[in-house]
């Protein structure tokens, strides 16, 4: 009789080790719904800005933000798709995820660099973002466009 509660537990620890893990499969994935971002000399002119983007409309998504300039400020507007490339998040939200994004808007420009210039502009972006997850709704992003 002992030998076979050694027999049972051996088996279920063998069993256990090598039948695969579906507990998580089933969870759905973690999706973003919002991003804030504060940039600092994120290209020229730009000097200080932040935005905030709205990807709650997956595979769209809508972006707003504001700058300031050497002596002046901006303010834009877009829209586009964001497309997943890479997703290697952990069931409880953390780890890496790529998209690729590709954006069109529009961006007005006031500075006085030689006196009073306004500007408008037509934009269109393309650009990837990689974000590390710290936790499921918080991650830190790297964006080149």
């Amino acid at each position: 009789m002992r030998h076979n509660h050694t027999y049972l537990l051996l088996f279920s620890l063998v069993a256990f080790l090598l039948l695969p893990h579906t507990a998580f499969a089933k969870e759905s994935p973690h999706k973003p719904i919002a991003s804030l971002r504060v940039s600092v000399i994120s290209g020229i002119p730009d000097i200080l800005g932040a935005s905030l983007s709205l990807k709650m409309f997956h595979p769209f998504e809508l972006e707003a933000g504001a700058s300031s300039l050497v002596l002046g400020y901006s303010f834009y507007g877009k829209a586009g798709a964001s497309l997943q490339i890479f997703d290697n998040r952990l069931p409880i939200g953390t780890g890496w995820s790529v998209r690729g994004l590709l954006m069109g808007g529009y961006r007005f420009i006031q500075g006085e660099i030689f006196g009073n210039a306004t500007s408008h502009a037509v934009m269109l972006t393309a650009g990837i973002e990689a974000t590390l997850w710290l936790f499921a709704h918080f991650g830190l992003e790297l964006q080149l466009s």
